[in-house]
C-alpha cells in the first residue's frame, strides 16, 4: 500500500493527497493510519466492516462539483454524513438495516503520531505491569478486551473504548493520554446502533491467537512488523505467552447443580 501510494503521488507530481479515503473494511486501525499518514492530510476510513453498497458517491460528489474548493476536512464530513444518510433514509428495509452496523471517521493525519506515541507509552506501562503482576494483570487486560467494542470478531477494538476499560491496570494516566490523543485526531465520525462506542480509531489486540494462514505461520510474528508500536506488538505477544503457559487445570469445586443455579 505504501509503495503504491508513493508511486502514484510521484507520478502525479504531488507530495500528498488532500484527502485519502478507503471505502473498504477495517481500515481505521491505528496500524493502517500510521502506515499511510505521510500520503494524505485527511484520512477517511471505517473501524467496522462496510456494507457492499459502500459510500454514497453521488451525494458528496454533487456537493464537491458545486463547491470545488471545499476544504478536505469539510468534504470528509460530507462523505461520512452522506454514508449514514444513505442507509438511514433508504426505502429498502434490508439496506436500511445494514446501516445499524456502520462506522466512518475522518482523521487528521498530522495528529496520528501523537496517537501512536500515546499507544506506545500505554503498552510499555501495561507490559511492565504484566511482568510484575503476572496472572492477575493478565486477567485485568483480558477483561478489558472482552468489555471493549470489537469489530466482526477480528481482534480490532475501538481504541478509546479499550483505553477506558484498561483503567485500573496501573496505567490510568497513559489511558487518559490515549483517549485525549484520539479525540484530538478525529475530525468527524459517524456511528450506529450496533457500534455505539466507536470513537474513530481502532487497534489490533486479539483475545485469542488467530489460526495461522499457512503452514509454519505465526500470526503474532506476522503482526509485529505491521504494528504502529514495537511496544504494543511486544505487549500482545507477552499477553498470549502468559495464556499459553497456563496449563493448570480449572478449579471446579463448590459447584451447585441445583435447578435454581442452572435456571
Amino acid at each position: 500500500l505504501q509503495v503504491g501510494l508513493a508511486k502514484g503521488l510521484a507520478a502525479g507530481g504531488r507530495a500528498q493527497f488532500d484527502l485519502l479515503g478507503f471505502d473498504c473494511c477495517l481500515m481505521a486501525a491505528v496500524e493502517v493510519l500510521h502506515a499511510v499518514r505521510p500520503y494524505g492530510k485527511v484520512l477517511l476510513s471505517s473501524e467496522q466492516l462496510e456494507p457492499g453498497e459502500g459510500w454514497h458517491y453521488s451525494a458528496w460528489l454533487s456537493a464537491l462539483i458545486a463547491q470545488p474548493s471545499m476544504p478536505s476536512e469539510q468534504l470528509a464530513g460530507r462523505i461520512c454524513d452522506s454514508f449514514k444518510a444513505f442507509f438511514d433514509r433508504n426505502a429498502d428495509p434490508q439496506v436500511r438495516g445494514q446501516g445499524g452496523n456502520i462506522t466512518l471517521s475522518a482523521i487528521d493525519a498530522g495528529k496520528v503520531p501523537a496517537v501512536v506515541a500515546a499507544v506506545d507509552a500505554l503498552a510499555a506501562r501495561l507490559a511492565d505491569g504484566l511482568e510484575q503482576g503476572g496472572w492477575a494483570r493478565w486477567l485485568g487486560i483480558a477483561k478489558a478486551l472482552r468489555a471493549s467494542e470489537e469489530y466482526a470478531g477480528t481482534g480490532h477494538h475501538d481504541l478509546v473504548d479499550l483505553a477506558e476499560n484498561l483503567r485500573g491496570q496501573g496505567a490510568d494516566a497513559e489511558c487518559a493520554a490515549v483517549v485525549s490523543a484520539v479525540k484530538a485526531a478525529v475530525l468527524h465520525r459517524i456511528g450506529s446502533a450496533d457500534c455505539p462506542r466507536a470513537h474513530g480509531i481502532s487497534i489490533y489486540f486479539p483475545r485469542v491467537v488467530p489460526e495461522p494462514e499457512g503452514e509454519g505461520a505465526d500470526p503474532l510474528a506476522t503482526y509485529a512488523p505491521c504494528a504502529c508500536s514495537a511496544s504494543w506488538a511486544d505487549l500482545v505477544g507477552a499477553f498470549h505467552e502468559i495464556a499459553a503457559a497456563d496449563d493448570a487445570p480449572p478449579d471446579v469445586t463448590n459447584l451447585d447443580s441445583s435447578d435454581a443455579q442452572l435456571g
